[in-house]
């Protein structure tokens, strides 16, 4: 239910286009390839994020459970990138 009303409230057509422009953000995004819809919920709020001019600090990453180590394996690439970007060390 959180994310439904989240969503809604993003979607809101009388958000201005810079409603989020002092946001930086990141998407991780984790699905199966084998379905239609793979990592939807992810491309979707970053698409939104990035039309209400909030600023991707790394690309889109995307998970995938078809890969050698499911998800992880995506995940192990976009993770440092993550850290560096935040100017933080790893946990």
């Amino acid at each position: 239910q959180n994310s439904r009303t989240f969503w809604a409230e993003i979607n809101d057509p009388e958000l201005p286009s810079d409603f989020l422009k002092d946001v930086k953000f990141a998407t991780f995004a984790m699905g199966d390839s084998g379905y239609v819809f793979y990592n939807e919920c992810g491309k979707l709020m970053d698409e939104r994020f990035r039309e209400l001019g909030a600023q991707p600090i790394l690309p889109l990453g995307m998970g995938d459970d078809q890969a050698e180590d499911k998800w992880e394996t995506a995940w192990e690439e976009w993770e440092p990138e993550l850290w560096n970007e935040l100017g933080t060390p790893p946990p």
